[in-house]
């Protein structure tokens, strides 16, 4: 088992230790006066760490004095400097559609997948402004996304026509290549096609595209999320409202009721409707290929 010691262990218990502390930032250091080598100890600490930043010796005072110190001078331009850094991100950071246009609009033609999100929240309130949207970006290796995800609602084919303007690269399954494309971005939020790459010259099937500007406002944008991608859940009401139009499709007698949720996805997922020869398939299978195109 390994032992993790705390600041408290490593802090001199010495009363006539010197303390030396920034008001600034959270660093500190404390002097040991002369033991019977004739040495001043120091230790100092920065941040939360538990061990010390430095454990030196020296010949005398002032010495000691001057290099905590400087140590201390250090991490306060350290944290003047990360605070400037946070401040600056804070202000540029866009927070609505208009942002993002500025932005692109004094000179940078790409946004991050936080802005491309932005726009797409934006877009999806005006075409559907009851429901509820989950609205995420993430980065990985190599790119980044948005996922939009909510319960019940619009169809997925509906909110797709919506949320595939959004998105800056396309796939050619052909021959298994990723291709890029830019958009047109209005203040508003709004995105449509500027330009599409042509995979013809690699044998693929995807012909080039372009896009006039959607409104008089529009700025060039040539970078954001890669891919935007939907995912729609079912409540309870739904799942049984969907489960009752499928097995009534197909003449297959259901419960009159389920005591909850989990009842009732254990029914379907064991209920199989049969065809001729012998096929069928699972009533949960049938379901979750009818939700995002049958409304209940």
């Amino acid at each position: 088992m390994r032992l993790t010691l705390d600041r408290e262990f490593y802090i001199p218990k010495d009363k006539d230790a010197i303390v030396m502390q920034s008001e600034k930032c959270a660093a500190i250091c404390y002097l040991l006066p002369p033991g019977p080598g004739g040495k001043w100890m120091c230790k100092g600490f920065s941040g939360k760490r538990a061990r010390p930043d430095f454990y030196y010796s020296f010949s005398d005072e002032t010495r000691a004095r001057n290099y905590c110190a400087e140590f201390i001078a250090g991490k306060e331009k350290s944290a003047a400097e990360k605070l400037a850094r946070r401040v600056k991100i804070t202000a540029e950071k866009c927070r609505t559609p208009l942002d993002v246009w500025n932005l692109v609009r004094t000179g940078r033609d790409y946004i991050s997948a936080a802005d491309t999100a932005i726009c797409v929240r934006a877009a999806l309130k005006r075409h559907f402004p009851e429901i509820k949207f989950s609205v995420t970006s993430e980065n990985y290796s190599m790119g980044c996304a948005v996922r939009v995800s909510w319960t019940d609602g619009p169809l997925g084919a509906d909110v797709n026509k919506i949320t595939s303007r959004y998105s800056f690269a396309g796939f050619d399954g052909m021959i298994d290549m990723e291709y890029s494309k830019d958009r047109w971005l209005s203040r508003d939020g709004e995105m449509s096609l500027a330009h599409s790459e042509s995979t013809g010259g690699s044998a693929g099937s995807c012909p080039e595209s372009i896009g006039d500007p959607h409104s008089p406002d529009c700025v060039l944008v040539r970078g954001g999320a890669k891919y935007v991608t939907t995912s729609r859940h079912m409540s309870f009401a739904y799942a049984e409202r969907l489960a009752r139009a499928i097995a009534g499709k197909y003449g297959v007698a259901m419960p009159e009721s389920f005591a909850n949720e989990n009842a009732l996805w254990s029914w379907v997922n064991g209920c199989r409707v049969e065809w001729s020869c012998g096929a069928g398939e699972y009533l949960s299978t049938l379901m979750h290929r009818e939700e995002n195109t049958v409304t209940v």
